[in-house]
This record gives structure tokens, sequence and C-alpha cells, in this order.
């Protein structure tokens, strides 16, 4: 799976733009490591597998105006990682709600 980038619904912002790797299970983490190291540079994931099966781990620096502390993010198999201004966890839906990719009106 390669980045996606997608534009904010219904009216398309440049400042507004989302990237979004979607998070599968056994495959190479390069992408999604790229996309949350685009939020905190220092970013860190690994692939966990817990009784009820994988999920990627993402440990980063979270900040928040002027203050910054260490967070943690759980990203569900199929589900997307995602960077505008902010990291965060999305799926499919989210993204089609919110979001369009970009090349597409």
């Amino acid at each position: 799976m390669s980045i996606q980038r997608y534009r904010r619904k219904p009216m398309p912002s440049r400042e507004e733009d989302v990237i979004a790797v979607r998070y599968e299970p056994g495959a190479p983490l390069g992408e999604l490591a790229e996309v949350a190291r685009r939020y905190d540079d220092d970013a860190e994931l690994a692939e966990a597998v817990l009784p009820s099966g994988p999920v990627l781990l993402v440990r980063y620096d979270n900040i928040e105006g002027e203050r910054s502390f260490r967070d943690w993010m759980v990203i569900e198999p199929g589900g997307y990682l995602a960077c505008s201004g902010v990291l965060f966890g999305t799926d499919e839906d989210g993204l089609r709600h919110w979001y369009e990719p970009v090349g597409q009106s």
C-alpha cells in the first residue's frame, strides 16, 4: 500500500490536505513511519501481535499548544495512520466522509 493524499470536503484547501497509509499486518512499515515522522521526526512504530491479532503501535511526541508529551496510538488492521497538522488514526469510512482523494472532484 502506498501513501495516499486526501483533500478535505466540501471546500478543498491546500492547508487541510491529509496524507494517509493503510496498515496491513506483515507489510513493511516504511511508509507508515514516513507519515508518523511528518508529525514527529522521532516517532517510532512497531507491530505487536496480541492474542486477538496484530496491531500497529505508534509512539510519538504529541504537541498541544506550548506543551508536548509522549503519546501512543494503536491502529487496527485495515485502519489508516494519517497526518494533517496532527497525527491521527482513522478508517476508510472516516476518510471518505471528510476527505476526497487529491485529483478527484
